[in-house]
């Protein structure tokens, strides 16, 4: 998570230091759509001067909040602060730049920007929301059902064993899911090739593995309870 923050903190920094005058015409959003009559209208020198000097603090206000809340608070908050100050951090400078800019048609385009922004915003933290939230699990007497997102139903005919186990498997990539922290949801390709789904939630490596009668593994784990506890549940 450390390095998200200063990858993602770092990279909006960059643009600040990339933008020129000379370049702007192929960099910069809306500026790069307009035709050479429009840009005659535009104040280039003051819009590249405060589009780098806000993407510099950005990037500085990105890192020194999503550290100080990964630290203090944990992961979720601090992946939180990157979606927030990431997307919605843009807004201000949408809304500001537009002083530079003497046409109608700039100001609808600061509308556009920031609808368009608010719409990203929403979404990406709707899909976060519903990704931190814990996948609960339920035994039935014909199957086994994991709640939540990349939440499954196994029916019991469908199960080998069920083992606990002590560690979770390399993980080599992501196939499809969610990760953020210590939090691994959805379908992933381990060190030695195989495809397994992971629930897992909490920092403890230790997690029950179902095993199912086609091959395939599904590991899960639970924030407030732990593993041993879950395998008595649904035995």
């Amino acid at each position: 998570m450390v390095y998200l923050i200063l990858l993602v903190g770092l990279v909006i920094m960059g643009t600040g230091f990339i933008l020129t005058e000379n370049n702007a015409k192929y960099l910069l959003s809306g500026y790069n759509t307009m035709t050479p009559e429009e840009r005659a209208k535009v104040d280039a020198k003051g819009l590249v001067k405060f589009f780098n000097t806000y993407s510099r603090i950005l990037g500085i206000v990105l890192i020194a909040v999503g550290l100080a809340l990964y630290y203090l608070v944990g992961t979720d908050a601090a992946m939180y602060a990157l979606m927030a100050i990431s997307i919605l951090g843009y807004i201000p400078l949408i809304w500001q730049s537009q002083k530079y800019y003497k046409s109608q048609k700039s100001s609808s385009s600061k509308w556009l920007g920031v609808g368009a922004l608010l719409t990203s915003g929403a979404f990406v933290a709707g899909l976060f929301y519903y990704g931190s939230r814990t996948n609960d699990i339920k035994s039935l007497p014909d199957r086994i059902a994991i709640d939540g997102m990349y939440g499954t139903t196994i029916l019991r005919d469908n199960i080998q064993d069920i083992l606990l186990v002590e560690s979770l498997p390399a993980i080599k990539v992501r196939l499809n899911g969610y990760s953020v922290g210590n939090k691994h949801k959805g379908l992933y390709r381990t060190q030695d090739g195989e495809r397994v789904r992971l629930i897992t939630q909490s920092p403890d490596d230790s997690a029950i593995k179902i095993l199912l009668k086609s091959g395939k593994s599904i590991y899960y784990n639970h924030p407030d309870h732990s593993a041993a506890e879950i395998m008595r549940r649904i035995e």
